[in-house]
């Protein structure tokens, strides 16, 4: 399955918003085997603390430290899409770091 970024943020928006029913933020578009993987790639990735089922499921409980970081450089639409065109398909470091280079740029820091 592929690595879906966009996915991925709308994942961690929600869970920033204290909620892991996608229904309330426009995630019901998407697969649940969708879902549970990329639930399963942030919990591995360490921006989503939780627990693993026997299954292999995740149950999410809340962002981590890390998960704040990543979604506090991608909350802004302009500046997601901008880090979406500048790293392309490069790894999930690349994309942060690109972020993390934008939000510097926003405030005057790089």
């Amino acid at each position: 399955m592929k690595r879906d970024y966009s996915l991925i943020r709308e994942l961690l928006l929600s869970m920033e918003n204290q909620s892991t029913l996608e229904k309330q933020y426009g995630l019901e578009q998407y697969d649940k085997e969708v879902l549970n993987y990329h639930r399963i790639m942030v919990f591995e990735a360490g921006l989503i603390s939780g627990v693993k089922t026997v299954c292999g499921n995740v149950i999410p409980f809340r962002l981590t430290w890390a998960g704040h970081e990543f979604i506090s450089n991608a909350k802004n639409e302009a500046v997601w899409r901008k880090a979406l065109s500048i790293s392309g398909e490069h790894s999930f470091s690349v994309l942060s770091e690109t972020l993390n280079e934008l939000a510097k740029d926003k405030i005057g820091l790089a």
